[in-house]
């Protein structure tokens, strides 16, 4: 990056106000610069970030790819990106790993729209090539469990007695389905 000395504050201007989560990790995985968007993402001031661990503070906020993916970052001496689902956002983001010499930056990017967008003409494009009922099912809980980021999908459908039956069901072991009893 090369920017004049005089810019370094309207840089860091930039970065704070960005919507994107930008945050910097030492060696040890300690905080040493976070912006606000990075302290909503695990309810905290930014300014209290400093110093935490990402990995033993806030690991129920971040995939379990992210540690596979920063480790290859480091030992590849390169960007990695990815997208995962965030279980902070309840959505997906598309997450950029760039080491720096012992430190990581990160920036994270809300991509759920798009995720979403992507998903529902896939979803419309094999529901215009689906001839039956159970290919209709299959292809919404195909592209719902993917456009979620879920492991599986089922879809009940009440019956005329007032119960529900298990239509489909995409994910699960073999046979499970068939185990399941019918809901009251």
């Amino acid at each position: 990056m090369t920017a004049a000395p005089d810019m370094l504050p309207a840089l860091g201007a930039l970065l704070a106000a960005s919507d994107d989560a930008l945050f910097v990790l030492d060696e040890q995985g300690r905080f040493v610069y976070a912006n606000d968007a990075a302290g909503a993402l695990v309810g905290r001031p930014a300014a209290e970030l400093l110093g935490l661990s990402l990995e033993a503070d806030f690991a129920h906020a971040f995939s379990p790819r992210w540690l596979s993916e920063s480790r290859r970052a480091r030992a590849e001496g390169r960007r990695v990106d990815y997208d995962a689902f965030n279980p902070s956002l309840g959505g997906w983001v598309r997450v950029q790993v760039a080491p720096h010499g012992g430190h990581l930056a990160v920036q994270l990017r809300d991509v759920s729209a798009a995720r979403r967008s992507a998903a529902l003409q896939e979803i419309t494009a094999a529901l215009d090539h689906a001839g039956t009922v159970d290919e209709v099912v299959d292809v919404v809980l195909r592209g719902t469990r993917a456009a979620a980021g879920a492991a599986m999908a089922a879809l009940v459908q009440p019956t005329r007695d007032g119960h529900l039956a298990l239509r489909g069901e995409v994910g699960y072991p073999p046979n499970c389905g068939s185990a399941l009893p019918v809901f009251h």
